[in-house]
């Protein structure tokens, strides 16, 4: 599937949010329980717009992600899409994407934490 990054602008910091949010908050809940109030002051406290890079397909943000840089490394340490985009190759595309595309300039090594909501349950089922 095609997709296209394109840096994110202070309007995306909800969609950011909220699709961040839907993502995680079932993990959340189960081991901590979940804390609108917290879960807001941390995010806005950690937010550093210059990190992301949207995600779109056809023009439609589909998802984001969050990367960090130092020196000679860029790490993406979140990736996100709406449920209907995933397991379709655009993540696999992403981690592939040359480190030039990501951050405009030349990395030597890439290091990748990636979480998922995607989980294949029925092999497990008795």
């Amino acid at each position: 599937m095609n997709y296209e990054l394109y840096p994110a602008t202070i309007k995306d910091k909800d969609f950011i949010y909220e699709l961040k949010k839907s993502c995680i908050i079932a993990f959340v809940e189960e081991i901590w329980g979940w804390d609108e109030n917290y879960q807001i002051k941390d995010f806005n406290e950690n937010f550093v717009l210059n990190n992301f890079q949207m995600v779109a397909v056809n023009t439609q943000q589909i998802g984001f992600i969050e990367l960090n840089c130092n020196n000679d490394n860029i790490n993406i340490t979140e990736l996100h899409m709406l449920p209907e985009y995933r397991c379709n190759g655009i993540g696999t595309g992403i981690n592939q994407t040359p480190r030039s595309k990501l951050r405009g300039m030349y990395w030597h090594f890439m290091s990748v934490f990636v979480t998922t909501t995607v989980f294949q349950t029925a092999s497990l089922q008795t």
